[in-house]
């Protein structure tokens, strides 16, 4: 099960134990895999494309080992489709 550490200077969480990218705003989950979100209303899912992600996503502080998620965007959504995009940072 993951355990969530506060990412100081927002209100989300993040899994600590995790090889993965999850956070929390204490309601819904999101996951950022391939520069893509995910949501879901557990941490281990059932996971769903998200068409938005928390706002504090993007306040992220440079020193938290999660500031490469303030990378990834999501730009633009339809019913059908999500687009999304990163800048270098993500990745490395």
């Amino acid at each position: 099960m993951p355990e969530f550490t506060a990412i100081p200077g927002t209100t989300l969480s993040r899994a600590s134990n995790s090889a993965y990218d999850v956070i929390t705003d204490g309601t819904l989950y999101y996951f950022c895999y391939d520069a893509v979100w995910y949501l879901a209303s557990t941490p281990s899912g059932p996971w769903s494309l998200a068409v938005t992600v928390p706002p504090a996503v993007y306040s992220i502080p440079p020193s938290s080992p999660a500031y490469h998620l303030t990378q990834v965007k999501i730009y633009e959504t339809t019913p059908t489709t999500v687009t999304s995009g990163y800048t270098a940072g993500y990745y490395g």
